[in-house]
Protein backbone atom coordinates (compact mmCIF):
# COMPACT_ATOMS: atom_id res chain seq x y z
CA UNK A 1 0.00 0.00 0.00
CA UNK A 2 2.43 2.52 0.78
CA UNK A 3 4.50 2.13 -2.49
CA UNK A 4 1.28 3.00 -4.18
CA UNK A 5 0.66 6.20 -1.86
CA UNK A 6 4.65 7.46 -2.65
CA UNK A 7 3.75 6.44 -6.45
CA UNK A 8 0.55 8.89 -6.51
CA UNK A 9 2.47 11.21 -4.60
CA UNK A 10 5.17 11.83 -7.40
CA UNK A 11 2.89 11.59 -10.18
CA UNK A 12 1.05 15.07 -8.24
CA UNK A 13 4.39 16.67 -8.23
CA UNK A 14 5.35 19.09 -11.31
CA UNK A 15 8.88 19.25 -11.86
CA UNK A 16 10.29 22.41 -13.94
CA UNK A 17 13.48 21.96 -15.60
CA UNK A 18 15.79 24.47 -16.70
CA UNK A 19 19.88 25.06 -17.34
CA UNK A 20 21.89 28.10 -17.25
CA UNK A 21 24.69 27.70 -20.06
CA UNK A 22 27.93 28.81 -18.39
CA UNK A 23 32.03 28.56 -20.00
CA UNK A 24 33.96 25.38 -19.00
CA UNK A 25 35.94 27.14 -16.71
CA UNK A 26 32.85 28.38 -14.63
CA UNK A 27 32.16 25.50 -13.46
CA UNK A 28 32.48 26.25 -9.45
CA UNK A 29 30.21 29.31 -9.62
CA UNK A 30 27.65 26.06 -9.07
CA UNK A 31 28.73 25.07 -6.18
CA UNK A 32 26.08 24.92 -3.37
CA UNK A 33 27.94 27.17 -0.83
CA UNK A 34 28.00 30.24 -3.85
CA UNK A 35 24.42 29.63 -5.76
CA UNK A 36 21.19 28.46 -4.99
CA UNK A 37 17.54 28.56 -6.63
CA UNK A 38 14.86 29.83 -4.37
CA UNK A 39 11.10 28.95 -4.73
CA UNK A 40 8.52 30.66 -2.90
CA UNK A 41 4.71 29.77 -3.12
CA UNK A 42 2.46 32.95 -3.42
CA UNK A 43 -0.38 30.97 -2.04
CA UNK A 44 1.45 29.84 0.91
CA UNK A 45 4.22 31.85 1.25
CA UNK A 46 6.23 28.69 1.56
CA UNK A 47 10.02 29.14 0.76
CA UNK A 48 11.93 26.15 -0.88
CA UNK A 49 16.07 26.28 -1.77
CA UNK A 50 16.95 24.62 -4.44
CA UNK A 51 20.45 23.85 -6.33
CA UNK A 52 22.28 24.10 -9.51
CA UNK A 53 23.62 20.13 -11.24
CA UNK A 54 27.18 20.28 -12.20
CA UNK A 55 25.79 20.84 -15.53
CA UNK A 56 24.13 23.89 -14.76
CA UNK A 57 20.84 22.35 -15.03
CA UNK A 58 17.95 23.03 -12.24
CA UNK A 59 14.93 21.01 -11.47
CA UNK A 60 12.12 22.82 -10.12
CA UNK A 61 9.66 20.41 -8.64
CA UNK A 62 5.98 22.39 -7.82
CA UNK A 63 3.45 21.03 -5.77
CA UNK A 64 0.52 22.06 -7.67
CA UNK A 65 -0.37 25.11 -10.31
CA UNK A 66 -0.29 28.48 -9.35
CA UNK A 67 2.28 31.74 -8.99
CA UNK A 68 5.83 31.38 -7.67
CA UNK A 69 8.17 33.64 -7.14
CA UNK A 70 11.94 32.54 -8.42
CA UNK A 71 14.93 34.02 -6.77
CA UNK A 72 18.15 33.11 -8.42
CA UNK A 73 20.87 33.62 -5.36
CA UNK A 74 24.96 33.75 -6.78
CA UNK A 75 27.91 35.25 -5.06
CA UNK A 76 29.91 34.66 -8.67
CA UNK A 77 27.15 35.74 -11.13
CA UNK A 78 23.70 37.39 -11.77
CA UNK A 79 21.50 37.89 -14.40
CA UNK A 80 20.95 40.94 -16.90
CA UNK A 81 17.19 41.09 -16.62
CA UNK A 82 17.46 40.71 -12.80
CA UNK A 83 17.32 37.48 -10.39
CA UNK A 84 13.96 37.38 -9.32
CA UNK A 85 11.47 36.43 -11.67
CA UNK A 86 7.57 35.32 -11.37
CA UNK A 87 6.71 32.05 -12.34
CA UNK A 88 2.74 31.05 -13.21
CA UNK A 89 2.48 27.22 -13.70
CA UNK A 90 -0.33 26.34 -15.52
CA UNK A 91 0.17 22.35 -16.02
CA UNK A 92 3.13 19.88 -16.22
CA UNK A 93 4.16 20.77 -19.71
CA UNK A 94 3.33 24.88 -19.70
CA UNK A 95 4.38 27.67 -17.31
CA UNK A 96 4.89 31.73 -18.11
CA UNK A 97 8.07 33.19 -16.67
CA UNK A 98 7.89 36.57 -16.41
CA UNK A 99 10.38 39.63 -14.87
CA UNK A 100 8.98 40.08 -11.69
CA UNK A 101 10.29 43.85 -11.37
CA UNK A 102 9.67 45.23 -14.69
CA UNK A 103 6.93 47.48 -15.50
CA UNK A 104 5.14 45.29 -17.61
CA UNK A 105 5.68 42.14 -16.03
CA UNK A 106 7.69 41.37 -19.59
CA UNK A 107 7.55 37.71 -20.20
CA UNK A 108 10.98 35.64 -20.78
CA UNK A 109 10.80 34.19 -24.11
CA UNK A 110 13.44 30.93 -23.29
CA UNK A 111 11.89 30.46 -20.16
CA UNK A 112 14.07 28.51 -17.61
CA UNK A 113 17.17 28.07 -20.43
CA UNK A 114 19.35 31.24 -19.76
CA UNK A 115 21.94 31.39 -22.26
CA UNK A 116 25.50 32.60 -21.97
CA UNK A 117 24.88 36.30 -23.10
CA UNK A 118 22.12 36.61 -20.53
CA UNK A 119 24.50 35.86 -17.44
CA UNK A 120 26.72 38.36 -15.96
CA UNK A 121 29.83 37.40 -14.13
CA UNK A 122 31.27 39.33 -11.60
CA UNK A 123 34.67 40.05 -10.48
CA UNK A 124 35.80 40.94 -7.83
CA UNK A 125 39.95 41.43 -8.66
CA UNK A 126 40.79 43.17 -10.98
CA UNK A 127 44.36 43.06 -10.78
CA UNK A 128 46.63 45.66 -12.82
CA UNK A 129 50.37 44.06 -12.90
CA UNK A 130 51.35 48.16 -13.81
CA UNK A 131 50.62 49.78 -10.56
CA UNK A 132 51.01 46.45 -8.02
CA UNK A 133 54.02 48.27 -7.13
CA UNK A 134 53.03 50.99 -6.48
CA UNK A 135 50.14 49.47 -4.33
CA UNK A 136 51.83 47.67 -1.62
CA UNK A 137 53.67 51.13 -0.78
CA UNK A 138 52.06 51.98 2.60
CA UNK A 139 49.47 54.61 2.02
CA UNK A 140 49.79 54.99 -1.72
CA UNK A 141 46.23 52.99 -2.71
CA UNK A 142 44.66 55.20 0.32
CA UNK A 143 45.97 58.46 -1.38
CA UNK A 144 44.52 57.45 -4.93
CA UNK A 145 41.36 57.05 -3.30
CA UNK A 146 41.54 60.03 -1.16
CA UNK A 147 43.64 62.87 -3.02
CA UNK A 148 43.24 65.43 -0.49
CA UNK A 149 45.44 63.27 1.85
CA UNK A 150 47.86 63.17 -0.37
CA UNK A 151 47.67 66.76 -0.53
CA UNK A 152 48.34 66.96 3.27
CA UNK A 153 50.97 64.68 3.92
CA UNK A 154 52.93 66.48 0.68
CA UNK A 155 52.29 70.00 2.90
CA UNK A 156 53.48 68.49 6.24
CA UNK A 157 56.69 66.99 4.43
CA UNK A 158 57.52 70.37 2.71
CA UNK A 159 57.08 71.86 6.09
CA UNK A 160 59.09 69.90 7.48
CA UNK A 161 61.55 70.07 5.39
CA UNK A 162 61.25 73.78 4.14
CA UNK A 163 63.97 74.84 7.16
CA UNK A 164 66.96 72.58 5.51
CA UNK A 165 66.28 73.45 1.87
CA UNK A 166 66.69 77.38 2.99
CA UNK A 167 69.50 76.78 4.63
CA UNK A 168 71.35 75.37 1.52
CA UNK A 169 70.61 78.55 -0.32
CA UNK A 170 71.35 80.34 2.92
CA UNK A 171 73.50 79.27 4.99
CA UNK A 172 73.59 81.77 7.76
CA UNK A 173 69.49 81.28 7.84
CA UNK A 174 69.77 78.92 10.33
CA UNK A 175 71.74 81.20 12.81
CA UNK A 176 69.39 83.89 11.61
CA UNK A 177 66.73 81.83 12.88
CA UNK A 178 68.02 81.13 16.25
CA UNK A 179 68.78 84.54 17.17
CA UNK A 180 65.25 85.47 16.36
CA UNK A 181 63.95 83.17 18.58
CA UNK A 182 66.41 84.09 21.35
CA UNK A 183 64.85 87.84 20.81
CA UNK A 184 61.43 86.78 20.81
CA UNK A 185 61.95 84.34 24.30
CA UNK A 186 63.73 87.43 25.90
CA UNK A 187 60.89 89.70 24.91
CA UNK A 188 58.15 87.41 26.58
CA UNK A 189 59.89 87.02 29.60
CA UNK A 190 60.19 90.83 29.71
Amino acid sequence: MLPWILLLFAFSVLALTGHLELPANAINVLDPARASIILIDDSTETQNVYHFLRDGSFNLPVSHKGTYRLFFQSLDFNFIRGNEFSLLVKNSTYYELHEFYSKNKDLVPAGLQFAIDQIHFKNFVDVDPSDSFLNSLPLVPLIRRYPIIGGLLGAGILLMVSPMIISQFDPEFNTKFIDAQKELRTKKSQ
